[in-house]
């Protein structure tokens, strides 16, 4: 027994300490393909593959310069995005989004993959 009041050695008491809820995994993408495209496939390591419009995925852009850091308000013109905005680059960012460079030129959003995985 410890001064807390606690017995450590009780079972219940020690399950309770080391039971921890699982954390869903990551979604990670096999392939992301869609440079020069107006879409974006990804594919999921876990199976199953979602395809992304380039134009709303740029619309989706939560970079500061697209949406309010203090409010969250989105400052971002749907309208002003071109009907034929493609991929121009993309490159990974860590290991959980990807950084998308648009043919209008903005390259400041990271979307993260667990945002892109489409609800099934």
């Amino acid at each position: 027994m410890r001064c807390d009041g606690q017995d450590r050695s009780d079972p219940g008491l020690h399950s309770l300490r080391t039971r921890s809820a699982k954390t869903p995994r990551m979604p990670t993408p096999l392939e992301i393909i869609g440079l020069g495209k107006r879409e974006v496939r990804f594919v999921w390591e876990e199976g199953g593959e979602d395809l992304w419009g380039t134009r709303e995925l740029r619309i989706r852009c939560t970079c500061a310069h697209c949406q309010s850091e203090q409010t969250g308000e989105r400052l971002l013109d749907p309208a002003t995005v071109p009907e034929d905005i493609t991929v121009s680059d993309m490159h990974l960012v860590g290991n959980y989004g990807v950084g998308i460079t648009f043919s209008d030129g903005h390259s400041t959003g990271i979307y993260r993959f667990k945002t892109l995985v489409k609800p099934k």
